[in-house]
């Protein structure tokens, strides 16, 4: 229960006290509801659609352990893993997305892109990995990679 108000048998003068999910006492862990996983799960999809302003998915982790009040060590590890999921499905809808508009650009431009994709063809795995991997933005790497097919 997020806020929980326990009667303290020694405490005269203020007799409870306000808990709001981190309770002090060793080995009391706060663990997060399904709903609020998912929850961080739809809030880091739906940041990391913003292509070229999301926000850092460092950013949506950290303040979703904050907000939750989540203070258990594995729980912390899978709301890592469901901001990178999130992130991760947010990136492949720019890659589809520009896929298919590939398709629509003109034929002069998308034999330039052709060209270009065939230098880089054997490297792009690797492209993405860091790109999504490191802190640098990842939108400059996935939307030209998903142009070249």
């Amino acid at each position: 229960m997020l806020f929980n108000l326990n009667r303290l048998p020694n405490e005269e003068a203020y007799p409870y006290k306000f808990d709001i999910g981190i309770n002090p006492k060793a080995g009391d862990l706060r663990m997060a509801s399904i709903i609020e996983l998912f929850i961080v799960l739809l809030s880091s999809f739906g940041f990391n659609l913003i292509p070229f302003a999301g926000p850092s998915n460092l950013f949506i982790a950290s303040e979703s352990a904050l907000i939750s009040g989540v203070t258990d060590p594995p729980t912390l590890v899978v709301i890592g893993f469901l901001v990178a999921i999130g992130a991760s499905a947010a990136k492949s809808v720019h890659y589809m997305v520009t896929f298919f508009v590939s398709q629509h650009l003109s034929e002069k431009r998308q034999k330039k892109l052709d060209s270009d994709a065939q230098k880089i063809k054997k490297w792009a795995f690797l492209l993405l990995f860091a790109a999504a991997a490191t802190p640098i933005p990842d939108e400059p790497v996935v939307i030209p990679l998903g142009l070249m097919k």
